[in-house]
């Protein structure tokens, strides 16, 4: 073969491989446009399933319906809209490292890690990255009335500055007659189970770690969490984004998928950052195909996988309000033997209200009564109160808060800007309720 022979074949080779190259940049920048476009236009379907804790920037934060109803409850309660401005201000400060890093302390618990801001904080692992609690004494000191307060994201009180929180509300009120030293260890997607792992884990550290004293009183805010969870189906287990953390690290696998996994992964985040964390067809579609992959390397417990029909029932009641009351049943023989006054505090819900206030409020409720959320809601507590207070016993009592919001001094008042959470003020005056009925059962 001559020098331009060769060379004319090689010209035409780089010509075509150069073609194809082209083609196949093409098809991936197109690919990669189209499934951005679909993933972004999500984050304006109000429909779609939010997964992820999501921190708004200021300028979000006061176009926020929190921040609406919480303007509205501030006119109502004649309080100044300064300490909510600077609370979106403090928001504005979370990075990115912050809201999604988590500290681990055991396989079935989690909790944020430290954060300092003018208006919210955490502790650091000294007080087990408990919420901070302006109020609070010396967590050491065992002449206080020493509190710890359990329950999922309406404890951990996200919407709200450190001193109008549920648990320092509490603090500020039963520190009129005692020394109170409380610990807020609040965590988003908690629900009983976990919750009664944490207390008994952490219980165990007080033995060994004398800066914390152990608590003489126990509160736990339940409700949201464990009557959703039937609703979306996704029954046992921990939730979904925690196991799959998990499971991602406990089994021996190739580099190859290794790899891959982490890859789909980065890619499923990334479309969940443009669909501002909402599902997504994208989304889903890639953690499908990671499913797949992580079959390859995970041995999957079909069990936790199942899914229950929201309706599905358990010896008269539905599984969720079966399963919540076994709970409970358990934690009340666990105050008893341990001798720890435990409070259990079925908390209140968009769906309890009689008369919902205002059109964030009335949309919300409307959505939830035309996909049965009202009325599987509504059964899961009138099952749950049917039952609960048979557990009560010297060291576990019930406080059944589900109705305050229908009371008629906060009947023309908004409070939840969706499912369960609060408006900015409203933390308050759930506090000072807690408060006054804890006072006048003599519960302390």
């Amino acid at each position: 073969m001559s020098l331009s022979v060769l060379i004319k074949y090689l010209v035409s080779f780089f010509r075509f491989s150069g073609l194809i190259i082209i083609n196949i940049f093409m098809t991936v920048v197109l690919f990669f446009i189209v499934t951005s476009s679909i993933a972004y236009l999500t984050r304006f379907d109000q429909d779609a399933e939010k997964l992820h804790l999501h921190v708004d920037a200021y300028e979000e934060c006061i176009k926020s319906s929190h921040f609406r109803i919480s303007v509205d409850q501030a006119k109502l309660m004649g309080k100044s809209n300064n300490d909510l401005f600077e609370y979106c201000r403090s928001r504005s400060m979370f990075t990115d490292d912050w809201v999604k890093g988590r500290t681990y302390w055991d396989y079935h618990y989690y909790s944020q890690t430290a954060l300092n801001t003018p208006d919210i904080g955490f502790n650091d692992t000294r007080y087990f990255n408990s919420r901070r609690v302006p109020c609070s004494k010396d967590v050491g000191d065992k002449k206080n009335l020493n509190i710890w307060m359990f329950g999922g994201s309406t404890m951990q009180n996200m919407e709200t500055s450190d001193s109008y929180t549920i648990a320092n509300t509490i603090c500020e009120e039963l520190s009129r007659a005692n020394d109170i030293s409380l610990m807020n260890f609040g965590v988003g997607s908690f629900y009983s189970e976990m919750e009664i792992h944490k207390f008994l884990n952490l219980v165990k550290f007080t033995i060994a770690h004398d800066q914390v004293a152990a608590p003489d009183l126990v509160f736990f805010y339940n409700g949201y969490n464990d009557s959703e969870r039937l609703i979306w189906g996704k029954w046992s287990g921990l939730p979904k984004s925690i196991s799959d953390r998990f499971s991602s690290t406990l089994y021996v696998k190739d580099n190859l998928h290794e790899a891959l996994y982490w890859f789909l992964k980065a890619a499923e985040d990334y479309y969940f950052f443009l669909s501002d964390d909402r599902l997504n067809l994208v989304s889903t579609a890639i953690g499908n195909i990671n499913d797949l992959v992580s079959s390859k390397k995970t041995v999957r417990n079909e069990m936790l996988e199942m899914k229950v029909d929201k309706s599905a029932e358990k010896e008269g009641v539905l599984v969720s309000s079966h399963a919540y009351l076994n709970d409970q049943r358990s934690l009340s023989g666990i105050c008893r033997a341990a001798q720890i006054k435990c409070i259990i505090i079925l908390q209140p819900l968009l769906s309890l209200r009689d008369n919902p206030v205002g059109e964030i409020e009335a949309n919300n409720y409307s959505n939830f009564e035309e996909h049965g959320i009202n009325e599987l809601t509504i059964r899961f507590y009138e099952e749950v109160k049917s039952r609960i207070y048979d557990f009560e016993n010297t060291y576990y009592k019930v406080i059944d808060l589900s109705q305050v919001t229908n009371a008629e001094e906060y009947i023309g008042m908004p409070f939840f800007y969706d499912f369960g959470h609060t408006g900015y003020y409203a933390s308050e005056i759930l506090g000072k309720e807690i408060s006054r009925r804890v006072l006048e059962r003599d519960l302390l």
